[in-house]
Parts: C-alpha cells; structure tokens; sequence
C-alpha cells in the first residue's frame, strides 16, 4: 500500500484506513474513530467495517450501486459541507488563475441551483 498522500514519508507504507484517535476530546461527540482529507478515501475504508462516513451526497451517490455500501440519510444536525478555494498571495491577480477561480465558482453556484432542485 503507499504512503498517504500528503502525508511525511516515514518509510513504511501506511494504511489510509488507518484509525486515528480524536487529538481533543473537547470537541469529539460520540465515538470517533478517524478522521481524513479525502471523502472518496474515507469510502474505501468503510466497507467490512462497522463504522460509517460522512460524505457528501454526490459522492454517495456513485456508490449507490455498491452492495458493501449502505446509503443512510445524515441527521440534520450535521448541517451542509463547506467548500472552500485557497491559493498563494502571488495569484490574486494572475489572469488564469482568475479565470479558473471564476469557473469554479461558477460551476459550484449551478451544481447547488441544481442540487436544490432534486
């Protein structure tokens, strides 16, 4: 297996199932047992578990024909993800990078009008 992206080299592979205590127990609720930067990684993991992910819909929804998969509806107290850009100061006025941060928001304004709709 390789290393977690993102992550220091140690040498050794690591696992990214691997399960992760809560480093402030101030601000865990319930049982957590890991957590990750990556929702489709976090998909991969559950399957032969007895753990569930939080994930968003559309991510779930790829998964909706996966038998090893059970698809619940979150409660509304965990609310909506928020997706976030961030870049280097050195790009604020960058011609492409404007273009391409206009996209993206472009893009996300109609996935969430079509979202909504369904």
């Amino acid at each position: 297996m390789s290393p977690i992206p993102n992550q220091p080299d140690s040498g050794a592979a690591q696992n990214p199932c691997q399960s992760r205590p809560c480093q402030d127990r101030s601000k865990c609720r319930g049982r957590l047992t890991g957590h990750g930067i990556y929702f489709s990684a976090a998909v991969r993991c559950v399957p032969g578990t007895p753990f569930l992910a939080t994930v968003p819909s559309r991510l779930a929804g790829f998964e909706s024909n996966n038998p090893a998969v059970r698809i619940l509806k979150p409660p509304e107290v965990l609310g909506r993800f928020n997706y976030l850009m961030a870049w280097h100061p050195r790009m604020n006025t960058d011609a492409a990078h404007l273009w391409l941060r206009r996209a993206i928001r472009e893009t996300a304004k109609a996935l969430a009008v079509q979202i909504a709709a369904d």
